[in-house]
């Protein structure tokens, strides 16, 4: 497992735009640290500063600033077919993109092999080998501390939608609705469509029209 290009706080303007639709013969890691969006097929997906990504080499690749500066850090590299099992190890899916609250740990090890990369030291390969296998699953840690999180909101939404369903002629604003989860209204409408598949608006009239 070697490196073969990165870079740490690469800015681009609000036009930036990475289209490959062929993938490239390496593995690239993307810690976004503005807002992006990404591109798979005929879907698209906006996300919030932090979002993380490892594209499988050969995987098509869309990604793009989201009407604002581009800030990543990203890493090229190699793998032998044996260490490719290092993912299934971490419990880390490819081409898949991760929102994170909390990437400081991950932006400080980028940060140190990026540091050992540029150096002259006679143990680099190994080191950096390493240091991208304890990468790996640092980001492992911050993945399942966000699903710990998603799943308390679950719980959290749940109630929330039998709550309006139970009080189909109250008339809920999403204000209210967010400071009951304790959370901010563009997260709690993001998270409600994506546990239910429709706004919370549009969800509290269905329960006026069918209850």
């Amino acid at each position: 497992m070697y490196i073969t290009s990165m870079g740490v706080n690469h800015r681009h303007d609000s036009d930036f735009v990475k289209d490959r639709p062929n993938g490239t013969g390496e593995y690239i890691l993307l810690l976004i640290k503005t807002k992006a969006v990404f591109k798979f097929g005929e879907n698209e997906i906006h996300t919030k500063p932090n979002s993380l990504i490892i594209y499988r080499k050969g995987s098509p690749q869309f990604f793009r600033a989201d009407n604002d500066i581009y800030i990543n850090d990203w890493i090229c590299f190699r793998m032998e077919e044996n260490e490719v099992s290092l993912f299934d190890r971490a419990e880390i899916k490819l081409d898949t993109v991760y929102e994170m609250n909390n990437t400081v740990n991950i932006s400080s090890l980028i940060k140190n092999i990026y540091h050992e990369l540029l150096s002259d030291s006679i143990h680099k390969s190994t080191v950096i080998s390493n240091y991208l296998e304890i990468l790996f699953f640092k980001i492992s840690e911050c993945i399942s501390a966000q699903n710990k999180q998603w799943n308390f909101y679950d719980i959290k939404l749940n109630d929330l939608r039998n709550m309006i369903y139970d009080n189909p002629g109250a008339k809920w604003s999403v204000a209210e609705l967010a400071q009951k989860i304790g959370i901010s209204q563009s997260q709690f409408q993001r998270l409600y469509k994506s546990r239910f598949g429709v706004s919370p608006i549009a969800d509290a009239v269905t329960a006026r029209i069918e209850y």
